[in-house]
């Protein structure tokens, strides 16, 4: 039989370091736990002297748990670190690589895709102000497409590069205003700017020049209705006037012919305004009496109407 430490025991370091567990051949093997000299340690499972399997380890205020080989984080496993932040998923050979989840200490949430320890591929970022991203990730930066959501509720969506909205994009703003077209070093550079608010007011210009050019064409209906009013109206003042002309004749003609007293009836005779007068002012208590003069005399008239 060999004198290497084989099954359980305990063996210390001059340095001062410390192994307790299972061995085979010497080489710590199966379950036990290291003891380093400034406070770290391994507890879990080991092959040939390394950590291998499901282990803990502790080191300068971190804290890993999970799986192993060859003594690297190798698989799925949780990490908390000294600043407080927090990880949760698979390893590749020491570092986070595939799906995970990381927490920083200020509530900051991602959850996607890890390539080598940075955050790489499609995955979902947010904080606790409310600012959200969702899509493409590269060398632990936002480049892709995606979705950033700000605290407002704007959003915008598009292209990004170097974590910069960079190439064609959409953004949405609370207010109703849609930016869209290329971006630049985040900043909006050109092409197109669509206004929800600009809609509704082109949509509104639009129903009111339609009410504008119906008014118009009632107001120009209306016109050409009360112009041809205006002319039947003058027409018929002039058709009026041409059978009083008529009449004034043939009456004055009746008159010459057949002259009557100064008391006769004149209510069917219309004489030119140039020639009557019609006084009121007299005042009877008995009746009141009208007058006209025709050639300075005056006659006694009765339902006289004036036009």
């Amino acid at each position: 039989m060999n004198k290497k430490p084989n099954g359980e025991g305990i063996f210390k370091w001059i340095n001062g370091e410390q192994y307790i567990g299972q061995w085979l051949n010497a080489q710590k093997h199966g379950i036990g736990q290291w003891n380093g000299v400034e406070g770290d340690s391994y507890i879990g499972q080991w092959v040939n002297g390394q950590q291998d399997g499901l282990g803990e380890h502790k080191w300068n205020g971190n804290v890993y748990f999970g799986q192993w080989t060859n003594s690297v984080k190798n698989g799925y496993g949780i990490e908390q670190f000294q600043n407080g932040d927090k990880y949760i998923g698979n390893y590749f050979y020491g570092k986070p690589q595939g799906n995970g989840e990381y927490r920083w200490l200020d509530g900051s949430i991602y959850q996607g895709q890890f390539l080598e320890g940075k955050r790489h591929g499609h995955g979902i970022w947010s904080n606790k102000l409310g600012l959200s991203y969702e899509g493409d990730y590269e060398n632990d930066l936002k480049h892709g497409k995606g979705k950033l959501i700000y605290q407002d509720g704007s959003y915008y969506y598009g292209q990004f590069i170097n974590d910069m909205r960079d190439g064609q994009g959409t953004y949405y703003q609370s207010n109703g205003v849609i930016i869209e077209g290329l971006w630049k070093d985040n900043r909006f550079i050109g092409c197109s700017i669509n206004n929800s608010y600009r809609q509704k007011k082109e949509q509104q210009l639009t129903d009111q020049n339609q009410k504008n050019h119906i008014f118009a064409l009632n107001n120009w209906q209306n016109q050409k209705f009360n112009l041809h009013l205006k002319q039947r109206s003058k027409l018929n003042q002039y058709s009026r006037a041409t059978s009083t002309n008529q009449q004034r004749s043939s009456g004055l003609s009746r008159s010459k012919m057949n002259p009557k007293s100064p008391s006769d009836d004149l209510q069917d005779v219309s004489i030119d305004e140039a020639e009557r007068t019609i006084k009121k002012k007299k005042n009877y208590k008995s009746q009141q009496t009208n007058y006209l003069l025709i050639n300075n005399n005056k006659k006694s008239i009765k339902n006289v109407f004036v036009f």
